[in-house]
């Protein structure tokens, strides 16, 4: 096979991927502001908390989606009660033990992650 038919069927795959997505300009320009790093000037407003846009797929998730991950909140918040401890094994950057703290209030929340780049974001 050659190389420009490699080339089209990754294009056409892609392009496809895009296709999936409710807005896919706010994709494309999500995954710019990813790339460039240019995210990290972006908030992502979530309930009870705010979350910094990282370069990584779970930032692009939360903020091209503004019910990701709910199931998980709507659970800690049944779960949860001020004054708790909270531990997030495998916090990635921290969102849901950002939205534990926003109940937990004077509690204490420990996030841990194990990946160094990604552990960077938690901090």
């Amino acid at each position: 096979m050659d190389i420009t038919k490699i080339k089209l069927n990754k294009i056409g795959k892609y392009y496809k991927m895009l296709l999936t997505y409710e807005n896919p300009v706010k994709f494309l320009f999500a995954v710019f502001l990813s790339a460039t790093k240019l995210s990290k000037f972006i908030t992502i407003k979530r309930e009870g908390y705010k979350l910094i846009f990282h370069p990584s797929a779970i930032s692009i998730n939360y903020y091209l989606n503004k019910k990701a991950r709910s199931f998980d909140e709507d659970i800690l918040s049944k779960i949860l009660k001020e004054n708790d401890t909270y531990v997030d094994v495998g916090a990635n950057i921290g969102a849901l033990a950002l939205k534990a703290k926003s109940i937990v209030k004077n509690g204490k929340v420990v996030a841990i992650e194990a990946h160094p780049k990604t552990f960077s974001y938690l901090k």
